[in-house]
């Protein structure tokens, strides 16, 4: 047991004993900028950037390199407790970005683990790498990461490693996007109308994903026309001129009424779909002439840039 001791404690102390500058480092601290990012858009986004490594004192050393998080997020940036996916590769497509707790160390056992073999000589070497940012749904805003650069020197059986603190920068600006998902075009219909009964309702659910707030414009294009205060269906090939011509109708959006022929709204990020909820008035058909009644409702979904904060999947009137 004593001997087992020993040889511990002298293992410990040659540990210590390595020198703590690295085989190989940057002498370049490149800034990847990702402007107009579409969270929504086909393939993400791709950014190319280099690192200029040297060997201490001009020499030249074999070693091996991977980046890491400098603040230990594990692959993602993140904001507002949601995260954002990216990874790093290197020219040769492999993945070089260390997860926290990859403890693996390079070499041919390794294949798979995120190391480049670098090599840089009397005259330095030039590393490639790509930023790929994943198309997923992440809070609009501006979004910073570092990155450190791992460095593994061989020594005798094994390698000693090393951190190079902060050799890459990266800020991606993210886009309030909102955009309507499946089709532009519904169609509510309210069959045939009663002469004495209860209303004709329907409903329908647009689509959407939004990276941020909105605004929700609705106009009811025979209630302005009519100038009236609610949605108006009209006769066709009528005009509208009378009110047995027109049949009006009252709008929820979000459950949330339309008070007038047109109404705003601003919703808040993570709204999945805008239900819209039309009714007409209790017997509908009552005094209105035989024929088929239309209206077109327009609905406009624009970012909200600069308006009233609203939580996050709810809407409220503007």
């Amino acid at each position: 047991m004593r001997a087992i001791m020993l040889f511990l404690l002298v293992a410990l102390e040659a540990l210590a004993a390595c020198p703590a500058s690295a085989c190989i480092d940057s002498t370049s601290h490149p800034f990847v900028n990702v402007e107009r990012f579409d969270p929504f858009g086909a393939g993400g986004a791709v950014r190319n950037f280099s690192l200029s490594l040297r060997g201490p004192g001009g020499t030249g050393q074999h070693a091996y390199v991977q980046l890491v998080d400098h603040d230990a997020q594990g692959g993602a940036f993140r904001i507002g407790g949601e995260l954002g996916p990216y990874t790093i590769v290197a020219a040769t497509g492999q993945a070089v970005l260390a997860q926290q707790g990859d403890t693996r160390p390079p070499g041919m056992s390794n294949l798979n683990s995120p190391w480049v073999a670098v090599n840089p000589g009397a005259h330095g070497e030039m590393v490639n790498f790509q930023l790929q940012i994943n198309p997923d749904i992440v809070p609009a805003g501006v979004y910073d990461k570092v990155l450190d650069l791992r460095v593994a020197c061989p020594s005798g059986h094994g390698y000693t490693y090393t951190i190079v603190p902060a050799v890459v920068e990266i800020h991606v600006a993210v886009d309030n996007v909102v955009k309507l998902v499946g089709g532009h075009n519904a169609r509510l219909d309210f069959g045939d109308l009663a002469i004495d009964g209860p209303p004709s309702k329907a409903q329908e659910l647009v689509g959407l994903r939004a990276s941020g707030a909105f605004n929700i414009a609705v106009r009811s294009e025979g209630g302005v026309i009519a100038g009236a205060n609610s949605g108006v269906m009209m006769r066709e090939n009528a005009g509208g001129l009378t009110d047995a011509d027109r049949i009006p109708y009252r709008v929820n959006v979000q459950n949330l009424p339309m008070n007038g022929a047109e109404a705003h709204y601003r919703c808040g990020g993570a709204v999945g779909a805008i239900s819209i909820a039309v009714q007409t008035n209790p017997s509908p058909g009552a005094g209105k002439h035989a024929g088929t009644y239309r209206d077109i409702l327009h609905v406009t979904l624009t970012p909200d840039f600069y308006g009233q904060v609203v939580d996050e999947g709810r809407c409220k009137a503007m």
